[in-house]
């Protein structure tokens, strides 16, 4: 049995964003993204690195165009974690405003990675509708004693499904 739309689709965004991140297409930031369900506590560690997720969050219930075909609205969340360490901040506690611009320019790359009905390489019966940055960065988590940037982007597809 194959996997569900909104897998299909969050494995496909995955490939595609770890083979641009091999390539160094993101701010020059170093990461692997996994596929997740979110199932994390909010705190990463330093030694971890950038974390980045792709989440599926929704499919829609499917609206039938034809009698063979279904058309899915599908979101997917990619989000964005760094645990920050002492040599990230200046000498009041305060991060460095270099590190957190790296990550919102990378929020927004990430935002711009698939444009308007562009189609995911490997699944491509599924077509970018929308996109939106939900969290460009969490003041709550850089504060705390967490020190960890957090950041969440919103990704819409089409897809077109057979009906068995």
């Amino acid at each position: 049995m194959s996997d569900g739309v909104l897998v299909q689709v969050a494995q496909a965004m995955t490939a595609e964003l770890l083979t641009a991140a091999k390539s160094g297409t993101f701010a020059g930031l170093t990461f692997t993204p996994e596929r997740s369900w979110a199932d994390w506590d909010d705190d990463v560690t330093e030694s971890q690195g950038l974390k980045v997720d792709v989440v599926g969050i929704n499919a829609d219930d499917g609206e039938p165009i034809s009698r063979s075909r279904r058309r899915y609205m599908v979101v997917v969340e990619i989000y964005v974690r760094k645990k920050f360490g002492q040599k990230d901040q200046d000498q009041s506690g305060r991060i460095r405003n270099e590190q957190l611009d790296r990550l919102t320019k990378l929020m927004q790359e990430l935002r711009e990675f698939w444009k308007p009905a562009q189609r995911l390489v490997t699944l491509n019966e599924a077509v970018h509708s929308n996109a939106k940055i939900i969290a460009s960065y969490s003041r709550k988590h850089m504060r705390s004693e967490g020190r960890q940037f957090f950041g969440a982007v919103q990704h819409t597809f089409e897809t077109m499904v057979a009906i068995p």
